[in-house]
């Protein structure tokens, strides 16, 4: 007998045996149990694609289509809720974070604030101060809750994240944004989006993981002379490595103001991938970028006026 067909045929001796049909259903069983739904403040979007532990989105966009907002105002709400949320910001220092949070937290732009507190500026009105002092107490509640890291710490790698993630282990983790991650490289991209993958399928510790990514350069080129076009997977720099790795993989695109003097705009949010659950979907949000505050626009069946709906408009998998 040859020797390498030896040796194959002991390697193949030692291999494991499958594990039984029974034991996959007790590890269903088991995942199912310890998963844990969360609230992120938008009850189509946890309807629909369902966030919870052992959960990976990603979430895309161009520059001011407010996907960075989106994620935020997420991470704001979930701390609020008590849970334990990390944001690593690789493009944002934490006092721009802070502003956006006071911003949402008071209701005045962030513009306002900045002025404030400027060596010339123009000081708060007894009524705007009361509003900034509340934002700031609630701010400083989640002290406990929400760590933050900040983009001043240049060259940061998976290595470096998924350190502090392991530090921390907190039970949200959102990541601001994966080219910056991945330093630009599409190989280097595969290797984060396998650590941030693994990272939800431990047995003892699975967060839920919220990557931020931007879009391919050359997409504006595709748009017609009605107006963008509708997003796909390829619109997303790595969208193939993105569409196998992720639970949930959406973009974000502003549509329009509400009106001329208006600092709300309308967003659409673009489900192209859901794991458990109905996609494509479309969710219109309202989003006012001087206060960094981003909501849900319509209410239960309801569809927007620049979105074609269905018939079935109320299911789940169109904007209902």
């Amino acid at each position: 007998m040859n020797s390498n067909l030896r040796v194959v045929e002991t390697e193949r001796d030692l291999r494991p045996a499958p594990s039984s049909l029974k034991a996959h259903a007790k590890e269903m069983e088991r995942q199912a149990r310890e998963r844990e739904s969360l609230k992120l403040g938008m009850p189509k979007v946890e309807r629909l694609c369902q966030p919870g532990s052992s959960r990976f989105w990603v979430l895309g966009g161009r520059p001011g289509d407010f996907k960075t907002v989106t994620a935020w105002n997420w991470a704001l709400n979930l701390a609020l809720l008590g849970r334990r949320v990390l944001v690593v910001s690789l493009d944002m220092v934490p006092p721009r974070l802070a502003l956006m949070a006071l911003a949402r937290f008071s209701g005045l732009e962030h513009g306002r604030i900045t002025l404030a507190f400027q060596r010339d500026g123009v000081p708060f009105s007894p009524e705007e101060q009361a509003r900034f002092d509340g934002a700031l107490a609630k701010w400083h509640g989640l002290e406990s809750r929400l760590a933050i890291h900040g983009g001043e710490e240049d060259g940061w790698g998976l290595r470096d994240v998924l350190a502090l993630i392991w530090r921390l282990t907190p039970e949200v983790v959102v990541v601001d944004h994966l080219q910056l991650l991945a330093h630009n490289s599409l190989d280097l991209l595969n290797a984060c989006l396998g650590g941030l993958w693994k990272l939800t399928m431990g047995k003892k510790y699975h967060p839920f993981v919220v990557a931020i990514s931007t879009l391919n350069r050359e997409i504006d080129k595709d748009d017609g002379d009605d107006g963008p076009r509708m997003p796909r997977m390829s619109d997303l720099w790595g969208g193939a490595a993105i569409e196998h790795a992720a639970d949930v993989v959406a973009i974000s695109r502003k549509q329009a103001k509400l009106g001329d003097e208006s600092p709300v705009s309308i967003v659409d949010l673009f489900v192209l991938k859901n794991r458990d659950g109905p996609f494509p979907a479309v969710i219109a949000l309202e989003a006012n970028g001087p206060t960094c505050c981003i909501a849900e626009r319509y209410g239960a069946g309801a569809a927007p006026p620049h979105w074609s709906a269905p018939d079935d408009a109320d299911e789940p998998g169109t904007n209902g």
